[in-house]
């Protein structure tokens, strides 16, 4: 079994939406940061959502890496 577990994560002082990966263990396999961002940085008052994670968080730097989950290779999608 492996568990994904998504989280805002702070890293040189900035802020990324990644999610972790963890083997039947427990051990972190790594991690995936979210890379396209929705939204913008500033609210639009003309719209009923606003969709504002550019303005919190930073776009993810690590690629698109996949993780052994044992049974299958495992990687992370996070809309």
């Amino acid at each position: 079994m492996t568990v994904e577990a998504p989280y805002a994560e702070p890293v040189g002082g900035e802020l990324f939406n990644s999610m972790a990966f963890f083997d039947g263990e427990g051990r972190r396999m790594g991690v995936f940061g979210k890379i396209h961002l929705a939204g913008g940085i500033e609210p639009k008052t003309d719209e009923t959502v606003n969709l504002l994670e550019k303005r919190y968080f930073r776009p993810g730097n690590l690629g698109f890496q996949t993780f052994d989950g044992g049974v299958a290779r495992i990687g992370g999608l996070i809309c």
